[in-house]
């Protein structure tokens, strides 16, 4: 993701940070 630590983005209903989440996608 781009914008890391930049914003939230949702996942599964829950609210997680772009670095983690990036990880959880990719």
């Amino acid at each position: 993701l781009p914008l890391v630590g930049q914003r939230k983005i949702t996942i599964w209903g829950t609210t997680l940070y772009p670095q983690y989440a990036d990880e959880v996608i990719e």
